[in-house]
């Protein structure tokens, strides 16, 4: 803190609002047990594995969506044709056409 109130910088705000939390009576990070570090890591794979299938229906249908919504014949949408239409759309789109 002392360089930021002797260092001439124009500081708007408490300045204590960016002191660390008194942590006395907290527990070191090696202290933490397996068991506990288990709990955590099997919480945040369940949540980050949720997450991803989330994403994954959203892309799912956003690629059903688009491959409906196709011009062309949609038996043979692939990924690389699809992501080449959504580049055309915003290529025309950012020159202000309809896409199409």
């Amino acid at each position: 803190m002392l360089m930021l109130t002797d260092g001439g910088y124009d500081v708007v705000g408490d300045l204590a609002a960016l002191e660390p939390p008194d942590l006395t009576g907290r527990r070191h990070p090696s202290e933490v047990t397996d068991s506990e570090l288990l709990t955590a890591a099997v919480s945040a794979i369940a949540a980050l594995t949720t997450d991803v299938r989330a994403r994954t229906r959203e892309r799912d249908d956003a690629l059903a969506r688009l491959a409906a919504d196709s011009d062309d014949d949609t038996a043979g949408v692939t990924m690389t044709g699809i992501l080449t239409k959504l580049g055309s759309r915003a290529g025309r789109a950012r020159r202000g056409k309809k896409s199409s």
